[in-house]
């Protein structure tokens, strides 16, 4: 019997030379991805596969990967791989590595790529809402990260492990703050890791009005699966780039990587006359937002193509955001 091995969030590129080792209770497998640099997944079954969150795990860019049999014996990784360099000679090395293993009963991972504790343009504050329910026929355990903004998140903040019972949900008002006790000021992006990809989240950013009596619609955030991000050289286009007196643009983006990785953002009249371009480098797991793209063409409405040219493991998401510049009501804007 055989079966199509699924990769949940692989990136778009080819994976060969699989080694697979056995703890005893789940399957670990090292492989070489297009022939360069080295990926981690873990499985419960051998057929669906969850990626390590920081692959590749061994990164040589200047030189072709293959052959990567492992062996663990239980502190140690120990892995033998052929390297092939520029000039077409080859070499066996060797690599250890004393970190264990990704945590199995964590393996799902989803982003919310913005989440705001803090004032914002024209009198706004801006708190998180969050929204976890659990689809799936049993318990499900989860964790969640803090990703602040303009910083390298290689190692981020992790709240304790919670548990949300079979076709329950939960709801975190300001969840920085009710989950990391973060104060005012606090801008970034959220990691939801959970032992089930059935585990659904989404958050919302509330603007919070002078007079508690006018209510806010609020901006939703959609949970997004790595898979979902913009891959390598991959371009998108927002839409409803707008600055006017009724009106403001912003634009964000998350690096679903440990990769640094560089966005280029184009923007455009609605002509189609390229207005100016801006970029904006992102460390591992980092996130930032550009406010008010549009400002130095007011007014104008257009719209914004970004693409990023970092290394082929490092994918990237951007989101736009239109606001009201009267109520401070923002609206999501996804990439197309």
């Amino acid at each position: 019997a055989w079966g199509e091995i699924s990769y949940p969030g692989a990136p778009n590129t080819s994976l060969c030379n699989p080694s697979v080792v056995s703890d005893g209770s789940h399957l670990h497998m090292f492989y070489a991805c297009d022939g360069r640099g080295g990926g981690y997944a873990v499985s419960a079954d051998g057929i669906s596969w969850s990626l390590h969150r920081e692959n590749p795990v061994l990164d040589l860019p200047d030189e072709l990967v293959a052959s990567v049999p492992v062996l663990f014996d239980g502190s140690t990784w120990h892995m033998w791989f052929t390297q092939r360099s520029s000039q077409g000679s080859d070499r066996i090395s060797y690599a250890t590595s004393d970190r264990g293993p990704i945590d199995p009963a964590m393996s799902s991972g989803k982003y919310i790529p913005a989440a705001a504790f803090a004032a914002g343009a024209e009198g706004s504050f801006y708190e998180t809402d969050l929204d976890l329910s659990n689809a799936s026929d049993r318990m499900v355990e989860y964790q969640l990260q803090w990703l602040p903004r303009d910083e390298n998140n290689s190692e981020p903040t992790t709240s304790e492990i919670f548990t949300l019972g079979a076709g329950k949900s939960v709801r975190y008002s300001n969840v920085l703050g009710e989950i990391f006790d973060l104060e005012p000021d606090s801008f970034g992006a959220l990691t939801v890791l959970s032992t089930s990809p059935d585990l659904k989240a989404m958050a919302r950013i509330v603007n919070l009005p002078h007079d508690m009596g006018e209510g806010c619609f609020g901006q939703a955030i959609p949970a997004l699966s790595y898979s979902e991000f913009t891959g390598f050289r991959e371009r998108r286009r927002l839409l409803f780039g707008t600055e006017n007196a009724d009106s403001r643009f912003n634009v964000g983006c998350l690096n679903g990587s440990s990769i640094p990785a560089r966005v280029y953002l184009e923007l455009f009249r609605s002509d189609g006359t390229l207005l100016g371009s801006e970029s904006v480098l992102l460390m591992g797991f980092d996130n930032n937002q550009l406010n008010r793209i549009f400002d130095p063409y007011h007014p104008v409405v257009g719209y914004v193509d970004y693409w990023s040219a970092a290394a082929t493991d490092a994918r990237i998401w951007c989101y736009g955001s239109v606001l009201d510049n009267v109520t401070s009501d923002p609206t999501t804007v996804p990439p197309q």
